[in-house]
């Protein structure tokens, strides 16, 4: 049996940047208000790391579950999707995680009500520069957390494994939007020799898509789903035929590419 290795998970750690106070923030590092709102991002960055270990925790129950019941099928699943998780934040799919993703929502939630406190505070005292610093920190995490990043234009490149029904190993992918209006967005997806163009929504910090074209390829594609992390997105695809049976699975991560 593949035991967890104890690595450290840097995409579902807190991004630096979300937790960078601005120079005329940093010289009230003393004020109360700021103490009070950097202790709500200490509350955040731990819960993230729990968030982290709990996850891991389940997909080793899971490994040893499979292990003892000798079902080497399940056993491999668990062990690419811990593998998925450790590598890119992927989540799990052989068993459920919403208790967890909630839990992590929450704290989000608990973080903004602390920025919007703090620049409420900071604007009571006269304290201008120091709630402009605050709200757009504020205005960058909401973005990175709510899928405001995927605007038109973007670009975002990765790597997509199969779980079930395809090509072994890692495959480039990409996705290119076309198009963002509101909530919804239009993109074209390549996977080596294949490419589609797709039709998706965002809500929250969720995004999905189907194909709706293919332009290049054999394969009609499979309908995805994905969590972002930052400026990563974190991709579950899953194609089934018409009983429901699973025929193709797969996940991936892709980042957002800064423009040069």
């Amino acid at each position: 049996m593949q035991r967890r290795k104890d690595v450290k998970f840097p995409l579902l750690l807190v991004p630096a940047l979300f937790f960078s106070i601005s120079s005329a923030v940093c010289a009230q590092a003393d004020d109360p208000i700021t103490a009070e709102l950097n202790k709500a991002k200490d509350a955040y960055a731990a819960s993230e790391e729990v968030f982290r270990k709990a996850v891991l925790d389940r997909l080793q129950a899971a490994e040893e579950r499979a292990t003892k019941a000798g079902k080497k099928a399940a056993l491999d699943q668990v062990v690419a999707e811990r593998e998925a998780f450790e590598a890119n934040g992927t989540l799990p799919k052989s068993f459920k995680t919403n208790d967890l993703q909630n839990q992590r929502t929450q704290a989000r939630l608990q973080l903004l009500t602390a920025y919007d406190k703090a620049i409420s505070a900071f604007t009571k005292k006269r304290m201008r520069p120091e709630a402009d610093a605050v709200e757009r920190e504020m205005i960058d995490f909401k973005a990175k957390s709510s899928g405001d990043q995927l605007k038109s234009g973007t670009v975002w490149k990765g790597e997509k494994r199969y779980l079930k029904g395809g090509p072994a190993g890692l495959h480039p992918f990409e996705l290119k939007v076309t198009e963002r209006k509101g909530d919804a967005f239009k993109g074209i997806i390549t996977e080596e020799s294949m490419s589609h163009d797709v039709e998706g929504v965002v809500e929250n910090n969720k995004v999905s898509w189907k194909n709706t074209r293919v332009r290049s390829g054999v394969y009609p594609g499979q309908p995805q789903e994905g969590v972002f992390e930052g400026e990563v997105l974190k991709l579950h695809f899953a194609r089934r035929d018409g009983s429901g049976a699973l025929m193709v699975e797969a996940a991936g991560s892709i980042k957002l590419q800064k423009k040069k």
